[in-house]
């Protein structure tokens, strides 16, 4: 069997240590002077936040909260991520008009709360003055100063030097920093003999966790498999980033996911070690020349790489790779945690400004208008009533937070659509399209089909969920439904509206369509309760209930309560859904 013993490596016991600050700015420097990818995003326009965090460079240097029309416009700053946490039980010092006054004449250091001291000692670690900071930065009792710096907060942290994430920290007190065992740092060190067959089976069992190469170089390859080749194999725990990053309590909350994709850099100071990443790299104390790419690590702001690259696309596909990044990031951002739901469109305007030069579409409630019919197209894994504080529409996928897929890719070919898209009608609280929404209409012209609803449990709506999916029947033909809401929702009458298909260019094709119920408010209007799709080989005949004229029996169920106007000539309905 294996010889295992122990590297030596001298590592520091404290993640604020001078060393490990060190570390950290050599990073942020190398980054700065050297990578081209991120040189790119620096020359972006810059922009100034309304307020920054003086901190100085002095240790005993009082921190104050000044406006910043009078700095020079290229004047670099840091942004924080941070967990408020329960600010009943750990109360967040906060700009409030109360607070105001003391913070522009300055506070003492020790004044504030430890992940704010931490975050204040690692700027001055990198040589810059000012910090931002969300809730000293922003007036938190005045509702028309969050209405207008939410909406900034995509910009701020964009242009920012250096964005510090307080990985570890579930609250304010908690801190950036972390005594730790060296230990967590050093590698296992297995001198592998040569092995029978069952040594083999054993050794893989033990092994199959660990992160392995046969020297202790950067230059070297690294090597798969679970059986050690004979030599000296260094070890690591192969899910080191993702239990220490992508785990975390602080990236769970949908703000910081827009914030650590707008960054030019992160540094994270997690549970172990201090984490870095930007466009080109991501390093750690344990790896501090770069982490093996080979390492699965979850990173999203590699989703922002295929935007660049799409900007600077001439083709005319640049759309459509940049609508893909935008429904792969949306899928991910929605599992994220919010302590206001009001807030699910806002905390991702800064992705979708960054994303709308490229896409040159209108905005509407999360989706664009760039392709907008097959957007509608996402099915949800929730299953249970809708939460009053989810956000309206019932057609947008931010009304259903957790997990979603869109069941029709940018990444294909345009489908044919089968309705028409009449008008679209988002109100927001203050007429800007990224706001928070109010309320949001469609207005399509479509065939309407009554349909019977029939619950088939166990099934999974989406790859890697669970949820409620069913089966909706339509004269005899039987196709797959995954429902938004709880059964209960689902009972009475329900109709079908079919949105896309592409039987014109696939001999694999499918149809996707929206199942609807009537809200009782208003003549011709629907909520959407969820998505039907079917699969089709070669003959169309399932689908033509669903792409054909109703027949009488269906026809005789449409009142005219249910439409706004009736087309003879097509067979189809103008109605809303809300």
């Amino acid at each position: 069997m294996a010889q295992i013993m122990k590297q030596k490596r001298r590592q520091s016991r404290n993640t604020g240590s001078d060393e490990s600050l060190k570390q950290a700015a050599k990073w942020v420097s190398d980054c700065v002077q050297k990578h081209e990818k991120c040189k790119h995003e620096e020359n972006s326009q810059p922009m100034l936040p309304t307020r920054l965090i003086y901190v100085g460079i002095s240790r005993d240097q009082a921190v104050r909260v000044l406006h910043t029309e009078k700095l020079p416009e290229k004047t670099p700053y840091i942004t924080l991520s941070h967990c408020w946490g329960n600010v009943h039980e750990v109360p967040v010092f906060r700009l409030i008009t109360e607070t105001a006054a003391d913070l522009a004449k300055g506070v003492p250091l020790s004044g504030l709360p430890k992940t704010f001291q931490d975050a204040v000692c690692i700027s001055r670690a990198l040589g810059v003055q000012y910090i931002w900071i969300d809730s000293l930065c922003i007036v938190q009792d005045s509702k028309e100063d969050w209405q207008k710096e939410s909406l900034l907060m995509g910009s701020v942290y964009r242009h920012a030097y250096c964005n510090i994430a307080a990985t570890r920290a579930s609250n304010s007190q908690a801190g950036c920093f972390v005594e730790r065992s060296t230990k967590v740092l050093q590698p296992v060190v297995i001198d592998a003999a040569p092995l029978s067959l069952s040594s083999k089976i054993l050794q893989s069992n033990l092994t199959k966790r660990l992160l392995r190469y046969p020297k202790p170089d950067p230059e070297e390859v690294w090597t798969e498999g679970n059986v050690l080749d004979p030599g000296v194999h260094f070890c690591h725990p192969a899910r080191f980033w993702e239990l220490d990053v992508d785990d975390s309590v602080l990236l769970r909350r949908a703000w910081v996911f827009q914030e650590r994709l707008l960054a030019r850099r992160v540094l994270h100071f997690a549970d172990s070690q201090i984490f870095f990443e930007c466009l080109e790299s991501c390093a750690c104390e344990l790896f501090p020349e770069g982490i093996p790419i080979m390492l699965p690590m979850g990173r999203p702001k590699m989703e922002l790489e295929i935007v660049n690259i799409a900007a600077n696309d001439e083709h005319s596909d640049s759309r459509d790779s940049a609508l893909t990044a935008w429904q792969r990031m949306v899928s991910l951002y929605n599992t994220c945690e919010l302590t206001y739901e009001t807030d699910r469109f806002v905390a991702i305007a800064g992705i979708a400004r960054r994303l709308q030069p490229i896409l040159k579409s209108k905005y509407y409630a999360g989706l664009w208008e760039f392709r907008f019919v097959e957007q509608l197209t996402w099915a949800s894994s929730f299953n249970g009533p809708r939460p009053k504080a989810c956000q309206p529409p019932s057609w947008s996928w931010a009304c259903r937070p957790g997990v979603i897929g869109f069941r029709a890719s940018a990444n294909d070919p345009p489908r044919h659509s089968e309705i028409i898209l009449e008008d679209v009608d988002v109100r927001t609280v203050d007429g800007n399209e990224m706001s928070q929404v109010l309320s949001g209409c469609l207005r399509l012209t479509g065939r309407l089909i009554p349909i019977t609803f029939r619950h088939r449990p166990g099934e999974m709506p989406i790859e890697g969920s669970s949820g409620n999916v069913g089966e909706i029947e339509v004269h005899g033909a039987v196709f797959t439904f995954w429902s938004d809401v709880a059964n209960a929702e689902l009972e009475g009458q329900l109709y079908s509206t079919t949105c896309i298909s592409d039987l014109e260019w696939s001999n694999d094709a499918k149809v996707l369509g929206l199942v609807l119920k009537p809200t009782g408010k208003e003549r011709g209007q629907y909520h959407r309760v969820g998505l039907f799709q079917t699969y089709t080989s070669g003959s169309y005949k399932r689908e033509q209930p669903l792409l054909s004229r109703a027949n009488p029996v269906g026809k005789a169920l449409i009142t005219k309560y249910l439409y706004k106007i009736y087309h003879k000539d097509i067979d189809k309905y103008t109605f809303t859904i809300v």
